[in-house]
């Protein structure tokens, strides 16, 4: 049974075919959407990938704080408080964002000179970034426009924050949108019945959900949210149903929707594992696909197209941020626990920089706060060196799989050529199983590049992908 849910501080691709069957459907909220009812087509264009010509990068800012532990969460945070150092984080998220690009894209460099970077998206995750302060969140902003100032339209910028529903306030929201330049949120609202709420842990109930998305909905032109389905063994398909109905009549455009997880280290793990009064009942395989199904038909009636696994959405609501990570994109990650992938290039001493060839270099940094900021204020940054490596071109390349066929574009042919240094699909994978899949219906290799073809084959993605990649 694949695992529905990505968890990664990466945390991170559409091409329409000619045979798309498009027609026009209403909510019950009164807008209409265009629908696509073909399988694997959006109005995504998967030729955004990556080359020298345009190379994208997005900036992940983690803040690590949460005013509550959840039981499921498996990302790295820690009890806000008192005891928090906004003045410290402050200065250490700005210290190190400064020193990883100019470490990874100096303006000086001949080689840089020659590829055209974008900066695609600012990322604020967690933790629960809205408890940091505004001062904190618009002086990162500002630093990154300091190190990109050509490379993007501000207005075309994608400046995501991440939200709980249990403290909505407006002048905060107002001042994200006005100050920091915010652009879209995202809520972790992960259920609509108060049951459901309370064995995730969560600090809100249904009635402080709905009034935030509408708050939020009011503020933003572009707002997400989180539900999290198959959350024990109790929840039904037709209890599914129902939240969702409701979800998508709140939802403005877009919506993200994981099979709850149980994750090593988390307390729902362990209560899964012992037999006490507050132990879980872990759904059944069967259950998780019915949950999994419906969250497709429902989407579908109201015409928010499933694009990757867990996400659906209207034309021009795609998270940005994510769609460079699933597309091979460079990312540079800060914080406690963030992940980077970030692009060095060798031309092999050659004078002709324009036939540049990447290589991919993993990032991580220290995980805890206190050490972190020690790091950062020792070296300028906080990263975990024995965690810093050139990815080798296998692994290069199943990362791009991994990513990439999540997503119903799948891997765009050009992006696969520039990642692998000009070879094909054929000349890198194995062209019996490339054969077999396709013969079965699994998988399409076409002009365009590689994609899964079916829900079905999206539900056993990590039995496909042990098969396909290297």
């Amino acid at each position: 049974m694949y695992n529905f849910t990505f968890k990664n501080t990466l945390s991170h691709f559409i091409k329409c075919s000619s045979n798309t069957k498009s027609s026009i459907v209403s909510n019950s909220t009164g807008r209409n959407y265009t629908s696509t009812s073909s399988y694997g087509t959006s109005s995504l264009n998967n030729e955004d990938g990556i080359s020298q010509r345009e190379h994208p990068i997005s900036i992940y800012i983690h803040w690590p704080y949460c005013s509550k532990i959840c039981g499921y969460c498996s990302f790295n945070k820690y009890l806000d408080g008192p005891h928090v150092d906004h003045s410290r984080m402050k200065q250490s998220m700005i210290t190190e964002l400064s020193n990883l690009i100019k470490l990874y894209y100096p303006s000086s460099s001949s080689i840089n000179n020659n590829i055209q970077y974008k900066l695609k998206s600012i990322y604020f995750g967690g933790g629960t970034p809205s408890l940091a302060t505004i001062d904190t969140l618009s002086s990162i902003v500002e630093t990154v426009y300091q190190y990109f100032p050509t490379t993007t339209n501000r207005k075309d910028l994608e400046i995501n924050l991440e939200a709980n529903p249990d403290a909505m306030d407006k002048n905060y929201l107002k001042d994200l949108k006005d100050i920091v330049g915010v652009n879209r949120l995202s809520l972790g609202v992960q259920a609509l019945n108060d049951e459901d709420l309370k064995f995730l842990g969560r600090t809100h109930n249904t009635k402080q959900a709905i009034e935030s998305i509408e708050i939020c909905n009011s503020i933003f032109d572009r707002v997400s949210f989180d539900m999290i389905y198959a959350r024990r063994g109790q929840h039904s398909v037709e209890q599914w149903r129902q939240e969702l109905k409701l979800a998508v009549q709140l939802s403005k455009g877009h919506l993200s929707l994981y099979n709850l997880t149980f994750e090593d280290g988390t307390a729902f793990f362990k209560r899964l594992r012992k037999h006490r009064s507050n132990h879980i009942i872990k759904p059944t395989n069967d259950q998780c696909s019915l949950h999994y199904m419906a969250a497709i038909e429902e989407t579908e009636k109201v015409g928010m197209n499933q694009y990757e696994i867990s996400n659906f959405s209207i034309p021009g609501h795609h998270s940005q941020h994510n769609l460079n990570y699933w597309r091979g994109g460079d990312y540079i990650g800060i914080g406690p626990g963030a992940c980077s992938r970030v692009s060095v290039f060798n031309n092999n001493n050659q004078q002709d920089n324009t036939n540049l060839k990447p290589e991919k270099v993993a990032l991580k940094t220290i995980i805890h706060p206190k050490t972190w900021m020690d790091r950062v204020e020792a070296n300028g940054h906080g990263l975990f060196e024995a965690e810093t490596t050139t990815l080798s071109f296998k692994d290069r390349i199943n990362e791009l799989l991994l990513m990439g066929l999540r997503t119903k574009e799948g891997v765009s042919r050009s992006t696969f050529r520039y990642l692998s240094h000009g070879l094909d699909f054929e000349q890198v994978l194995d062209p019996i199983v490339l054969s077999r899949l396709q013969s079965i219906g699994m998988i399409v290799l076409d002009e365009n590049g590689l994609r899964v073809t079916t829900n079905e084959a999206f539900m056993i993605l990590d039995t496909l992908l042990l098969d396909i990649c290297l």
